[in-house]
């Protein structure tokens, strides 16, 4: 039985290389008329575990302006990615849904692939030149280490 796609995951970073896994993982969604997640997982470092971590905790006034701080950079970041999401629905003509989690990526990764029972996971992969050899980036070593789907690893450049 040939091997189709219904539901594809791409994990992006918001940075430019994130077209080229989008171009990858819109392409094969086109191609099998499935659907598209854009998924941006953003770290969380909380006020609190800050505080903890100097030892002391952070004025009521300091906290609030941080929680600002993080407001602010979700709207900018969902602001970011629907902009990704209707450039690949008006290249490929792919239905694309975006997702914004909070929490360590490569988790939220593997989370959000089991809650969307997706049938592939596309995520950029940095290769290290000097090196002499391809190293995959943490997140993209403990997806594809851990991933119960298959998973496409796009190379990108470190920018």
């Amino acid at each position: 039985m040939p091997v189709t796609y219904e539901k594809v995951l791409c994990a992006v970073n918001l940075t430019e290389s994130a077209e080229e896994m989008i171009k990858h993982a819109a392409s094969i969604c086109k191609r099998y008329n499935a659907q598209l997640y854009l998924l941006y997982s953003m770290e969380e470092k909380t006020a609190e575990s800050l505080a903890t971590r100097i030892g002391r905790t952070l004025p009521g006034e300091t906290l609030r302006e941080y929680q600002q701080l993080l407001a602010t950079l979700e709207e900018r970041d969902s602001f970011i990615l629907k902009d990704m999401a209707m450039k690949a629905e008006n290249l490929y003509g792919c239905q694309v849904e975006t997702i914004i989690t909070r929490g360590k990526p490569h988790e939220e990764i593997l989370k959000t692939a089991q809650e969307k029972d997706v049938d592939l996971i596309v995520i950029g992969s940095h290769s290290f030149p000097p090196l002499g050899k391809v190293l995959l980036g943490s997140t993209a070593e403990k997806v594809l280490h851990r991933a119960r789907r298959p998973v496409l690893l796009i190379p990108v450049e470190n920018r």
